[in-house]
């Protein structure tokens, strides 16, 4: 299954490093990281462009604004450009936890074996 990861940044130069690390360490890999910045004036699409040239592996779409459109914009506009079958959300200051991809995908797909032969049957 194809995971990907959308997040808004806005002048998150110091937290970024800290949850994009974090997200590079995962057990089970993430496919793509998708990147929606708000207009940043600080260092986050340096971070951003290291963290991509140093994780080559995973696929990165980055996508700066010239202009701040607010949190919900710019969430909708990383989620529109991922490509996941399964995606997650995620804030520029964030930390996960080791193995929570491994286990979130793990428990969505159980729940889709359960919730399949009920769908077919008519039932909700």
């Amino acid at each position: 299954m194809f995971c990907s990861v959308a997040m808004s940044t806005y002048n998150g130069e110091r937290f970024l490093a800290e949850q994009l690390s974090s997200i590079c360490a995962q057990p089970r890999p993430v496919d793509e990281i998708v990147v929606s910045d708000d207009g940043s004036s600080d260092g986050t699409l340096r971070i951003l462009d290291d963290f991509r040239l140093a994780h080559s592996q995973i696929c990165w779409k980055i996508l700066p604004s010239a202009e701040n459109h607010g949190f919900r914009e710019s969430f909708l506009r990383a989620l529109k450009a991922c490509g996941g079958d399964l995606i997650f959300l995620c804030d520029q200051d964030d930390r996960w936890a080791p193995g929570k991809v491994e286990t979130m995908l793990r428990h969505f797909l159980s729940l889709i074996h359960i919730s399949e032969p009920t769908r077919r049957r008519g039932i909700s």
